[in-house]
């Protein structure tokens, strides 16, 4: 696991740091995976920092990575840039995500050696633009010439698959995640994930629609188990019936959550963070939207599908459409 405390030392003898500063929960991690490959791309050398949330942050596999709750973090928000560790002050590269940087990139630009750039990670309110080539954009943002990256490694390529989050599991990884399966007594190539969640109820389709789905499948043969974590264990109420008919499987942690996921068949849930983790390892999804655009902000991955409400209205979202649309992913 990356550690805090012996970062000077690990990065002395080679070349300057390139950081990222990122709030947000785990879907703007996925998101942002992109970004960040552009951005190793830009500096092929250069040891990746990352300042934000401890769990979240390891799925850009920093080469550290700080809490911001944690001691760079205070120095970073409420200590002052004196207070800054030495692996920061001498960045080459640092982009600030966050709604307004403006006050942080302040403190950070007249201290650090290289290039700050701080980035809205939200997109334009306008348009269809995707998040993930907003956020890819933050790497072609305007640099001082002597600290531009090279044309031929600068900014994100416009191809699509560049666009595309992409995180894969360690062996070990791998490993702990199938002991995990057969703990439930499942083989996971035949799952299909339901994960009925999500952080905004206006996002979240009705559990008896699950409930519908999930029988109707398992009727075709397929196995069933739903995806559960912090959101449904604080809601577990709603979801009592789905409970009561398949076992629950899930992580706190985004890393060994996407090892979970790897191996299924399909994930079938709202528009929500594991939707886009189950993309970015290659796991076929059908993300269920309402009132957000999937043109913005759909899971990108291989075989990532959409079926969205004609009202924006969860509750207007059809059971038929959805049944339709699985079968469509599953190719029963």
């Amino acid at each position: 696991m990356t550690q805090e405390a012996p970062v000077e030392s690990r990065i002395a003898d080679q070349e300057r740091a390139v950081v990222i500063v990122r709030g947000g929960a785990l879907g703007d991690h996925v998101l942002t995976l992109p970004a960040i490959a552009a951005l190793r791309r830009a500096y092929p050398n250069a040891p990746l920092g990352w300042i934000g949330h401890p769990s979240r942050g390891r799925l850009a596999r920093p080469d550290f990575l700080a809490d911001a709750d944690g001691r760079v973090g205070t120095a970073l928000y409420r200590e002052g840039p004196d207070m800054l560790p030495e692996w920061l002050l001498g960045a080459q590269r640092v982009v600030v995500y966050a709604p307004d940087p403006r006050q942080l990139v302040a403190r950070l630009r007249p201290v650090c050696d290289g290039h700050v750039t701080g980035w809205d990670p939200r997109p334009p309110s306008s348009g269809s633009l995707h998040v993930t080539a907003h956020l890819a954009a933050a790497m072609n943002a305007p640099m001082p010439a002597e600290q531009s990256v090279p044309p031929a490694k600068a900014g994100m390529p416009p191809e699509t698959n560049t666009l595309t989050p992409r995180f894969c599991p360690t062996d070990s990884e791998r490993d702990n995640a199938r002991q995990q399966w057969a703990d439930l007594g499942i083989a996971p190539t035949r799952v299909v994930l339901l994960h009925a969640g999500s952080g905004g109820d206006a996002k979240c389709w009705p559990p008896e629609g699950f409930l519908a789905i999930g029988q109707a499948l398992e009727e075709a043969g397929w196995t069933i188990a739903l995806l559960s974590g912090p959101v449904e264990a604080e809601r577990s109420h709603r979801y009592t019936d789905l409970a009561r008919r398949w076992p629950s499987i899930g992580a706190d942690d985004p890393v060994e959550l996407a090892a979970l996921l790897a191996p299924v068949r399909c994930l079938i849930g709202n528009d929500s963070g594991p939707g886009h983790l189950a993309a970015a390892v290659g796991v076929s999804t059908l993300s269920l939207f309402g009132p957000t655009d999937p043109h913005v902000w759909c899971p990108r991955g291989p075989d990532s599908h959409v079926v969205q409400s004609p009202t924006g209205h969860m509750v207007d979202l059809s059971v038929g459409a959805v049944g339709d649309a699985s079968l469509s992913v599953l190719q029963v």
